[in-house]
């Protein structure tokens, strides 16, 4: 368990003042035995990451210096004195907008700036050791964190405005998972306490009732039904649990992610005899009593849980329903053009089987090739040691990379619109790209 002997805002102007020689984003160097301050380079991923809650964490050159605006442009540009050369990094360092929030796509028309892709960023400007726009994506996004540790899933990169009135656990989990990443291989433990109370908000969604199917399982977010349950949810909140729990040495952190870890082998997976699912087969459903067949539950699977789970469950079968048609159920596997180029690749879902409160979310079927999830698939089968169709996947959407970097959300042939036909570069397909490229899996730092 940590001790702090100041709140984490007095520790952030504390490392400005005394820790950094030049102010602003302090430099790289080593503090102390444990503690790795900043840099000056550039600067995660997404989802999900937070930082100060406080309204004075910064300072005159970070990015959120005053709570009147989460929007001023009081951002000063990093000094990227060796910026890195990944082309998907220039292009993720482009679409930071105002106030420190990358823009989620290039040419829009929007200003909108998902949590789940600041996660995804932060993850990859820290892996690329461009450290100081990691903090400024981490220090918007806390000041934006409600008082109960909650956030939306969307915020505006020019006032910081909320643009979708959602508070979902899996966008706020990822915002976990990008701060575990970033104090893991930086060293910097400052934002400790932003991702205390995004698990404190969590804690609210967790199922605490042992007589429930449901019992240890996170739920959907704030005004949903509490007993919705989104296994891809679930999957971001067990990672952030788990490494939070290693990173605070606090067991009672990981004994949460356990429960989550048995809710999902006990209810979402197929081949349980414990499951409600329609069929005895190798896949994770989407949902607790939803049993669509998704692409991400199965990828996401993997890579939290691993190719064969802790009691043997063989999870890596999830990838095989996807690449291989489906097992004669069907599969999100399609092909579309994209600049007359055929490109293979996988859609959300297939047809809903008893959906949630009656609604169908596949609301365009599965003619289109979503980038972030053929990606993950891609990340996944890697993962299971199945490298050669990992690269031949990542090749694939290599053909639609643009010549700044950027790779587009989606595309379509079909007469389809968003998110299932939305071709414009976005932090989504881009960042995943450059996890693959870079051999990261963004679930375990």
């Amino acid at each position: 368990m940590r001790i702090a002997s100041v709140n984490k805002t007095v520790q952030g102007i504390y490392d400005f003042m005394f820790l950094s020689p030049l102010g602003g984003c302090p430099s790289s160097e080593v503090v102390d035995d444990d503690t790795t301050v900043g840099g000056d380079d550039d600067d995660i991923s997404g989802d999900d990451d937070t930082t100060a809650v406080d309204d004075d964490t910064g300072d005159d050159d970070t990015t959120v210096a005053d709570d009147d605006s989460a929007g001023d442009d009081d951002t000063t540009p990093c000094d990227d004195g060796d910026p890195s050369s990944s082309l998907q990094i220039a292009w993720l360092r482009s679409q930071i907008g105002l106030n420190g929030l990358v823009d989620s796509y290039k040419d829009d028309g929007t200003d909108k700036a998902y949590t789940y892709d600041q996660a995804i960023s932060i993850i990859a400007f820290t892996h690329a050791g461009e450290v100081c726009e990691a903090q400024q994506v981490v220090d918007t996004v806390a000041s934006l964190q409600e008082a109960d540790g909650a956030l939306y899933t969307c915020y505006s990169t020019v006032d910081g405005s909320v643009c979708e009135n959602w508070q979902h656990s899996g966008p706020t989990a990822w915002i976990v998972n990008a701060l575990n990443y970033y104090e893991t291989n930086t060293g910097d433990s400052v934002y400790w306490d932003v991702a205390e109370e995004a698990l404190s908000w969590l804690d609210t969604m967790q199922d605490t009732n042992i007589n429930n199917e449901s019992y240890g399982a996170i739920s959907y977010g704030t005004g949903y039904p509490a007993d919705m349950f989104s296994t891809e949810h679930n999957l971001s909140a067990d990672s952030a649990y788990y490494n939070y729990g290693i990173l605070d040495e606090d067991d009672s952190y990981i004994d949460k992610a356990i429960l989550i870890e048995d809710y999902l082998l006990a209810e979402m997976w197929g081949y349980s005899p414990e499951s409600d699912g329609p069929y005895e087969i190798g896949v994770l459903w989407r949902g607790y009593e939803d049993y669509a067949w998704c692409t991400d539950a199965q990828s996401w699977g993997v890579l939290d849980l691993g190719a064969t789970g802790p009691s043997g469950e063989p999870l890596s079968e999830a990838l095989d329903w996807l690449t291989s048609g489906g097992y004669g159920y069907g599969s999100t596997l399609n092909v579309q053009e994209y600049t007359g180029i055929d490109v293979e690749g996988f859609s959300f879902c297939t047809e809903d089987v008893n959906p949630p409160n009656g609604q169908n979310y596949n609301f365009c079927g599965t003619l289109f090739v979503w980038t972030e999830g053929t990606l993950g698939v891609a990340a996944a089968l890697r993962e299971a040691g199945e490298s050669e169709l990992a690269d031949y996947y990542f090749a694939q959407i290599g053909q639609t990379v643009s010549v700044d970097g950027g790779v587009p959300y989606s595309f379509s042939t079909a007469s389809l619109s968003y998110p299932c036909n939305w071709p414009y570069e976005s932090v989504a397909g881009t960042a995943w790209y450059y996890f693959y490229d870079n051999g990261i899996n963004p679930f375990w730092p």
